[in-house]
C-alpha cells in the first residue's frame, strides 16, 4: 500500500500546493506530515494524536522513530 493512501485512510488531508505535505486536523488539534524521498516529519501540538499515526503507519510499513528534531 502506498503511503499517500494509508495517510488519508487515516484521515489525512494532501495540501494541493505541496503534495509531499499532508494535514490532519480534529477537535483543536493539528497534525503535519512531510515527506521527503524516503524522511518523514510529523509535527503537532498534540502528542496523543501523533502517537496514534505512528502506530498506524508501524501497521502497514517497517518504521522508525528517530525522536525529536
Amino acid at each position: 500500500m502506498k503511503l499517500c493512501s494509508a495517510l488519508l485512510d487515516f484521515g489525512f488531508k494532501q495540501c494541493a500546493c505541496d503534495h509531499s505535505m499532508f494535514v490532519f486536523t480534529q477537535q483543536g488539534s493539528i497534525t503535519v506530515f512531510l515527506v521527503y524521498v524516503d524522511d518523514m516529519v510529523l509535527a503537532g501540538n498534540d502528542q496523543g494524536t501523533m502517537t496514534k499515526v505512528k502506530l498506524f503507519l508501524s501497521t502497514r510499513f517497517q518504521i522508525k522513530d528517530l525522536g525529536h528534531l
